[in-house]
């Protein structure tokens, strides 16, 4: 079926819809994860640093 019957895309059905919207969900969920677990590495980096630098002074004393 065209639009108007103009030779136009057919319309999206309401499933197609809810497809589309839930994968670019997916995607924004996979996106978020992945942002976490970069933020997670970097959060353990960083107290790993802090202890090693902690450490370092009460060695030094």
């Amino acid at each position: 079926m065209t639009v108007n019957g103009s030779g136009s895309a057919p319309e999206e059905t309401p499933r197609q819809i809810a497809e589309r919207e839930l994968l670019a969900a997916r995607d924004d969920v996979q996106q978020m994860a992945e942002n976490m677990r970069a933020r997670l590495k970097q959060d353990e980096q960083d107290q790993q640093d802090q202890q090693d630098q902690q450490n370092e002074q009460t060695a030094g004393e």
